[in-house]
């Protein structure tokens, strides 16, 4: 069987139609997955954009990796940052479970809509997450987004945007065994695990965020530019009429949904669209990367030392005018730490022994602590 991977895959319309566009997505992936556990299918079908991108030039897929982690790292450090003190203090577990079953449904739905409609390209990243379905979210009062909360929380308490918690998965990772170990697939791995826990992520902070009737206002950025074989002229060297065919229409679908989704350039640090700007902002370019067909942009000069000096997955003197490679690895945590407003020598309670995890409400008090650094304990009223 094939599963519907491709940009062209018809489904009802998510802004007319929710439950209906909901109901296809599921019924592909309960198919999809449970053939592969079965073992009736091999792997899966890659549509043809997606390999001509990953086959492409090193320096587009990585740039993309980097920026995209960047996104998550920030993503998960805002889950983590509000779900803390409603796991530890306000009691969110029991109200999240307490919750009306179809109201809990819902809620959900609301978070596939939003998450899909984030970007042009956010509701294909569903199709690596076979948990993402109303049916598995909800089953035990909903224990699998509070699940999600608590390892966002306690898995990486001092977590830096360098670092982005992956959500492990059998048949995913079963899936990912069958993409081969060259570079190709290599990079496809990388492309599908880093789709797969922004989809995820995003999923989990829609639902935090609608649970409290809130909402967040967002923007479609467009990608980093970087000089490059034309696309369709690669996919002439690469493969046959058929291929160039596809990735001719891929290629006006994808500006097609870029337009109608309004992007506008952002600023590489502080991820600023140039209508959240004042008027007349002009965004600064990195010469060095320009030099080499690269494409970085900034809102300020301070945005740019900010990021040279200390940005994530990478301080930019580590990548600046330099080609990035395959498997290019971020800052490690103890650079980035060093990095950082708080340095790990200079904090107040060092980080805890790899054996021990923390709890919300004792996560919490230290977070507090750390605010009020004149106090021992902090008692919540």
């Amino acid at each position: 069987m094939q599963f519907g991977l491709d940009w062209g895959r018809t489904r009802p319309d998510k802004d007319v139609a929710r439950v209906a566009w909901n109901k296809s997505w599921e019924t592909d992936l309960e198919q999809y997955y449970s053939a592969l556990k079965k073992g009736h299918i091999k792997g899966i079908n890659i549509p043809l954009h997606v390999q001509n991108f990953v086959r492409g030039p090193a320096q587009k897929i990585e740039l993309a990796l980097l920026q995209q982690t960047r996104h998550v790292g920030r993503l998960q450090k805002d889950i983590r940052n509000f779900a803390l003190p409603k796991l530890a203090i306000e009691d969110l577990e029991n109200k999240w479970r307490l919750l009306d079953p179809t109201r809990r449904e819902q809620l959900i739905l609301l978070a596939f809509y939003k998450a899909s409609t984030s970007s042009p390209d956010m509701e294909h990243h569903r199709k690596w997450c076979p948990e993402m379905t109303i049916a598995k979210i909800a089953a035990n009062d909903g224990k699998y987004f509070i699940d999600l909360l608590t390892t966002l929380v306690t898995q990486r308490s001092d977590a830096l945007e360098a670092e982005v918690v992956n959500f492990p998965n059998p048949m995913f990772d079963y899936l990912l065994r069958t993409l081969g170990i060259d570079a190709t697939g290599e990079r496809m791995k990388r492309y599908a695990l880093s789709n797969r826990t922004y989809f995820i992520s995003l999923v989990g902070w829609r639902i935090l965020l609608a649970f409290f009737n809130l909402d967040e206002p967002s923007y479609v950025g467009k990608p980093p530019k970087v000089e490059e074989i034309d696309p369709i002229e690669r996919a002439k060297q690469l493969g046959s009429k058929e291929f160039v065919r596809q990735v001719k229409h891929d290629a006006k679908q994808f500006k097609s949904d870029l337009a109608q989704s309004q992007a506008v350039n952002t600023c590489w640090n502080c991820d600023k669209g140039t209508s959240y700007l004042p008027v007349g902002t002009q965004l600064l370019v990195c010469s060095r990367c320009k030099g080499i067909g690269r494409i970085i942009r900034y809102c300020s000069r301070e945005c740019q030392k900010r990021d040279w000096k200390s940005g994530l997955p990478k301080p930019h003197r580590v990548i600046c005018g330099k080609p990035l490679e395959d498997g290019a690895p971020t800052v490690s945590k103890e650079e980035a730490s060093r990095s950082s407003a708080h340095p790990e020598s200079d904090l107040m309670i060092p980080y805890p022994d790899p054996n021990f995890e923390r709890s919300p409400a004792l996560l919490y008090q230290i977070r507090k602590i750390k605010e009020h650094r004149e106090s021992d304990y902090m008692v919540q009223s």
